[in-house]
């Protein structure tokens, strides 16, 4: 799953999408969401991540909604990855780049 997330500085952002991840250990069992820990958006130095609370999940759907001191710390174009934990193990379910632009 790759993806393009947009958000715009100065302002309450959004964005929400469903997950349907294949466990790389076990192939075919589709990852359960209810079991998930952590859920992380790491964004080059910036961790956007459910330890803070801009990141919250319902089943399968994943919601990001990034602070506004968040979105000053980003720059307009980067890189980034998407990081689900289970207890204290990381598996990167995909990578994509993070768009801010000026409102």
């Amino acid at each position: 799953m790759d993806y393009k997330f947009r958000f715009f500085k100065g302002r309450a952002n959004v964005e929400k999408f469903r997950i349907n991840v294949r466990d790389p250990v076990n192939g075919d069992r589709v990852e359960n969401s209810l079991s998930l820990s952590k859920v992380e958006l790491i964004i080059g130095a910036v961790v956007i991540s459910t330890d803070s609370g801009e990141i919250t999940w319902d089943g399968d759907v994943i919601q990001i909604k990034p602070s506004l001191a968040t979105l000053t710390a980003l720059g307009n174009r980067s890189h980034s990855e998407l990081v689900i934990y289970n207890g204290t193990e990381g598996v990167s379910i995909s990578s994509g780049y993070v768009l801010v632009v000026d409102y």
